[in-house]
Order: structure tokens, then C-alpha cells, then sequence
């Protein structure tokens, strides 16, 4: 009787099993089942979208590399351009990032330069450089009187007014003479002056009448009225910060080093460019065949 009651209870087992398997699949199989191939479609639709950016062959994910270097070996070369050419300008200071984290300091040094009139003298000496009739107007530059300041001057680029109230006027002998005066006035070195004229119109007058004896129709006394500003850059500070000199190292070795652009992608699994990502397990450590790196 008992051996009876046993053969029927193994269809019960069966079922179970069955039961089990099925709940298995449903719930641990096909979920991983499901992720994997999610992880495929994802994979597939990037590859195709890197393939494309990249172009035949890696030839634009190629290009976009030795761009890089190109683009580094220009920026350290501007960096040292730049730097050559602001050490042209006037002795005068961007203190704000000259000492930036030190502004205490800073303050001590402003008040030593206007105390002791040094930037004044070195504005004087620059506008003397242009060779202009009048006195350039400096009211402006830097607004902050002395006092309790408890910031420094900023200025990156300085503008002189040469007589924009007070035109001034060349008067010279000969159209090749009012070129030249008007070419030694429009900058010197890197610093550019800009010459306005009255409704923008050149206005070229001639002094002497025909019937005066030092009259010379071959070379005849012309006078010219113009305004004109003058430009320059302060000293101590970079485009790219105050760190730019500590960046400079690495943008030579990016410029020096030949790059060859790495695979996209090199498994299913959607990831950083060249990273070699596991494909999702199908259950716990079983991965499914094919879908290796």
C-alpha cells in the first residue's frame, strides 16, 4: 500500500519540477535573457552611430585625433607669442591677477606704484612714443582713488584718449609727407592707434595761395585735422589663467606624441570608447555563447 501511495506521488514531483522550471525561466533566465539582448540592440545602434562619426576606416575618428596635437602645438606656440608680445607693452599691471591669493600684498604694491607716481611716469614715457602734439587724457584708466581698497585693478586692455575733445592737425609739405606723418602715428610696435577724422571724411586743406612765392605746386603745404586713441595690453596676466604656465608641459607632449585612434567599441556592452565591458551574465556567472569580448 505504502509503494502505491509513492508511484502516485511521482506525476506530484513532476509537476513541481516542471513548476519550478518554468518559474525559473520566467523569472531568472529570461530576465537575463532580456538585458542581454537590450545590452545587443544598445551596442549595435552605437556601433552604427560610431561608425558613421568615425568614418572608412577610423579615417575622422583618425582625424579628430591628430587634431589634437595640431590644435595643442598652436596653443603652446599663442601662449609664447602672447607672452613675447605683452612684454612689449607698458610696465603696467593687471594686479588683480598678478596677485591673485595674495591680495593683502597686492594692496601694499598698489599703493607703492601710485605713492611713488611709477605708473603715471610709464604712461608718460609710452605716450611720448607716438610723437603727438597733445597731451593724452589718462582720466579713467584706473577709477578707484586712494583709500581703503579692498580690491586691486583688473584692466586687461588700457585706451588713451590723444585729443578726441581737441583734434589735432598735420601740416606738412607735399602728399607724400602727410602720408608719412599720418603712417609714424597709426601704432608703434604692437600698440595700435586708431585715427578718427571729422564725419569720417579726410579733409585735405592747402596753406599757401597760388600767388604767395613760396608757393610749389609740386609740393604744396597741406594741413589735416584728426582725433586719435591708442591701445596696449597690462602685464601679468594670460588668456588661459593663471595656471596657463603649469599647462604648457603637457600641451608640448600632446603636440609631440602621435596618437592612433583606439576601436570604439570592442564588446556588446555600451561603454567609454576602447573600454572592454562584460556582456550582462544570463544567470549569476553563465554568460551567453558568442557574446564574449
Amino acid at each position: 500500500m505504502r509503494r502505491i501511495k509513492a508511484i502516485y506521488l511521482i506525476p506530484v514531483f513532476l509537476v513541481l519540477l516542471i513548476g519550478a522550471a518554468v518559474a525559473s525561466y520566467y523569472f531568472l533566465f529570461k530576465p537575463q535573457l532580456e538585458k542581454v539582448d537590450a545590452a545587443r540592440a544598445t551596442w549595435e545602434t552605437e556601433q552604427k552611430t560610431c561608425q558613421t562619426e568615425e568614418g572608412p576606416s577610423n579615417s575622422e575618428y583618425q582625424k579628430a585625433f591628430d587634431e589634437q596635437a595640431m590644435y595643442a602645438k598652436q596653443i603652446y606656440l599663442d601662449h609664447y607669442q602672447f607672452q613675447e608680445i605683452q612684454k612689449t607693452m607698458p610696465a603696467i599691471y593687471n594686479m588683480k591677477e598678478r596677485y591673485a591669493g595674495k591680495e593683502k600684498e597686492g594692496i601694499y604694491e598698489w599703493y607703492r606704484i601710485m605713492g611713488e607716481g611709477r605708473m603715471i611716469r610709464e604712461l608718460d614715457r609710452w605716450a611720448r612714443s607716438f610723437h603727438l602734439p597733445n597731451s593724452p587724457q589718462f582720466q579713467g584708466i584706473y577709477t578707484s582713488t586712494m583709500g581703503f581698497e579692498d580690491t586691486l585693478p583688473s584692466s586687461k586692455t588700457v585706451s588713451i584718449d590723444f585729443g578726441t575733445g581737441q583734434p589735432m592737425m598735420f601740416n606738412v609739405r607735399g602728399f607724400g609727407n602727410l602720408l608719412n606723418s599720418l603712417r609714424r602715428v597709426t601704432g608703434y610696435r604692437y600698440f595700435p592707434m586708431i585715427i578718427s577724422l571729422p564725419n569720417d571724411t579726410a579733409t585735405v586743406k592747402i596753406g599757401l595761395a597760388r600767388t604767395d612765392p613760396k608757393h610749389n605746386p609740386q609740393s604744396p603745404m597741406l594741413s589735416m585735422q584728426y582725433s586719435a586713441t591708442a591701445y596696449f595690453m597690462t602685464q601679468g596676466w594670460d588668456p588661459m589663467g593663471a595656471d596657463a604656465e603649469s599647462k604648457m608641459p603637457a600641451m608640448r607632449t600632446l603636440a609631440l606624441t602621435k596618437k592612433s585612434a583606439p576601436p570604439h567599441r570592442i564588446s556588446w556592452a555600451p561603454g567609454q570608447p576602447g573600454e572592454a565591458a562584460p556582456c550582462p551574465p544570463v544567470l549569476f556567472f553563465i554568460q551567453q555563447q558568442g557574446l564574449q569580448p
